[in-house]
């Protein structure tokens, strides 16, 4: 007789599908490749959550801390005959974990955080945000809403002051959103805290129903608008975009006339959710070459099967030893070849790799731009 499944029963087709797959997918998982082990592969991982389901096994924190090994990079969905997400799946099961009061001890500081400031690092964001960024840019009317990622504020200061300098000489109608409570609340949602997500989101949506375009430079943000905020209210007619969309176009038109410096090896990094949830291979590339002069190289394995830097998922706090050796597998491969400049659209994956070998350049092609005008 089969064991009702009690636990995770929306996902009693997901489960068996992995469970009793071939581990078609477990050449592209990240966390795999670093840590060699069966339960680390989306096959080990699903066929846990199975037993989890059957009754086999019940959830504590040796099976959480399965679900915990996943960036949400989405690559094994690339080799996925059955096309199946698997992150949202892990993030049900984190946030059993967390309304059981056994998930990962930092993940509970970082909600600690959310509650209190609203973003996960902390109060000082609002204040950094506030000095790089002019006042006048804040709670003004635009078409155009620049949302700028917790990552960007807390540990990439001077890409704010870019960003504004790339905007204001391009003439551009925008306004910055904060200081105050600044996070799209997709670490709640990856931690395993999903009222705290809907409760940053609402926030955010009240904001963004007075501009047309929301623009961000994260791309974590700027999926998580597109996927997850429809469906809490947020208007059609607000836009979700990427920076560098917004930048090649008015590169196109051109409000922007940079000036092709000295010639430099640089290598394009396909951060996950930009490429694999949004689809944006081809506008960052062509924004590259119209400032570089030349196209940025391309890692061996680049756009939908391109390598993730591990900072998705949590993974950095909950495996943080893990998550270096994710990083490291792009930044070697730039060593190898030669390269001088690794250019990441995603501020998290920067934060990476710069831990990965500090002596590497690694930019925003907002800075990039902003160099040559």
């Amino acid at each position: 007789m089969k064991q009702r499944l009690t636990v995770l029963p929306q996902y009693g087709h997901e489960t068996a599908t992995c469970t009793f797959c071939p581990k078609m997918c477990r050449f592209t998982c990240p966390v795999d490749r670093v840590d060699g082990s069966e339960a680390s592969s989306p096959w080990g991982k699903m066929t846990m959550l199975r037993h989890l389901q059957t009754g086999q096994l019940s959830l504590d924190q040796g099976v959480l801390a399965t679900a915990y090994r996943c960036t949400g990079c989405m690559a094994c969905k690339q080799a996925c005959l059955h096309g199946q997400e698997l992150p949202p799946i892990f993030e049900t099961v984190r946030a059993l974990g967390a309304a059981r009061g056994i998930a990962h001890p930092r993940l509970y500081e970082k909600d600690e955080a959310m509650r209190r400031w609203g973003n996960p690092v902390g109060q000082q964001l609002s204040e950094a945000l506030a000095k790089h960024v002019p006042p006048s840019r804040f709670l003004r009317p635009a078409p155009v809403l620049v949302f700028f990622g917790c990552t960007t504020v807390k540990r990439f200061p001077r890409v704010l002051e870019e960003t504004v300098q790339v905007l204001e000489a391009a003439g551009l109608d925008f306004a910055v959103a904060g200081p105050e409570k600044l996070c799209s609340g997709l670490p709640s949602l990856s931690y395993g805290f999903p009222d705290r997500f809907r409760e940053v989101a609402l926030r955010n949506i009240a904001t963004f129903r007075n501009h047309a375009r929301i623009v961000s430079d994260c791309p974590g943000a700027v999926s998580t608008f597109v996927r997850k905020y429809p469906e809490l209210g947020l208007p059609e007619h607000c836009k979700p975009e990427h920076l560098t969309v917004l930048l090649l176009e008015l590169l196109r038109a051109g409000r922007l006339s940079p000036r092709v410096g000295r010639v430099r090896r640089a290598f394009y990094h396909d951060a996950c959710h930009l490429g694999r949830y949004l689809g944006v291979y081809n506008q960052p590339r062509e924004l590259l070459e119209r400032v570089l002069g030349q196209r940025a190289e391309e890692f061996a394995f680049s756009r939908e099967l391109g390598l993730c830097s591990g900072a998705g998922g949590g993974l950095p706090l909950t495996n943080p030893q893990i998550a270096a050796g994710v990083a490291k597998l792009p930044v070697e491969e730039v060593r190898a070849r030669g390269g001088d400049l690794l250019v990441s659209a995603c501020p998290s994956s920067r934060r990476q790799f710069q831990h990965a070998d500090p002596t590497l350049e690694v930019v925003d092609p907002v800075s990039l731009l902003a160099a040559a005008l």
